[in-house]
């Protein structure tokens, strides 16, 4: 049974009758993720008047051999761990549940799989993604389409050596999309802390007489200039 993407294994429509030495479980994750190391979490269904309590529980990788460890199982009969998956494979984890001298309990399921992977139904990208040079080349780091979460690497050269914990850099960076301290959050990702930050330009437009709190009126020039580069008659100027 599939509920926004979380498989539940189990639960009252997949019961069947417990017997003395077998116990359902609901398992509640996700079959597919980008996630190394999913949570997944989980309730065994009892009798009446039965209990775990006492119990072990161990998750194991049959492909990797990987094991979870024994979690000691109360009387809310719940568990929740983080498991860990390799990419590329169908992770099979098998459930070994114990009472409390050591004997093996059969589980219903008695295992589930999970698969690293890109996920269907995650967020694309809407718009390619990439940093504008000097010589007005992009380069794209993420293309239209692409899921998220991604990540992406790679190296730029300044005109000038610029070192982590070094201060009296400067740095000139265009942006075309501005987000709450989005400028500080990047450089401080590189180890590069901002100390100060002056805005030079928003679109075509340049005034370094205003002080920060101060305002004008624009100009008819000014308003015409960007009208045009909201048309795109005119090659609009990101800010900086």
């Amino acid at each position: 049974m599939l509920h926004d993407g979380v498989n539940v294994a189990g639960g009252p429509a997949a019961k069947a009758p417990a017997r003395a030495n077998r116990f359902n479980v609901e398992l509640i994750y996700k079959p597919v993720g980008s996630e190394p190391d999913p949570l997944v979490g989980g309730r065994f269904s009892l009798p009446a008047g039965g209990s775990v309590v006492g119990y072990t529980l161990e998750l194991a990788n049959q492909q990797t051999k990987w094991r979870s460890g024994q979690i000691t199982l109360n009387e809310s009969a719940a568990f929740q761990l983080n498991i860990r998956a390799e990419p590329g494979i169908q992770n099979v984890f098998t459930l070994e549940l114990r009472d409390p001298t050591g004997n093996i309990c059969e589980t219903d399921p008695g295992e589930f799989a999970y698969t690293m992977g890109v996920v269907v139904d995650e967020q694309p990208i809407i718009n390619n993604v990439g940093v504008a040079m000097a010589d007005n080349r992009i380069g794209i780091h993420f293309n239209k389409g692409q899921g998220l979460p991604a990540k992406s690497t790679r190296t730029y050269r300044t005109a000038l050596g610029v070192r982590a914990g070094e201060s009296g850099s400067v740095l000139r960076i265009t942006i075309h999309e501005g987000r709450n301290r989005q400028v500080g959050r990047m450089c401080e990702t590189v180890g590069l802390p901002v100390v100060r930050l002056v805005r030079a330009r928003i679109g075509p437009l340049t005034d370094s007489s205003l002080r920060p709190g101060d305002a004008r009126e624009l100009t008819r020039d000014e308003v015409r200039a960007l009208e045009r580069a909201v048309a795109g008659t005119d090659r609009p100027a990101p800010r900086e």
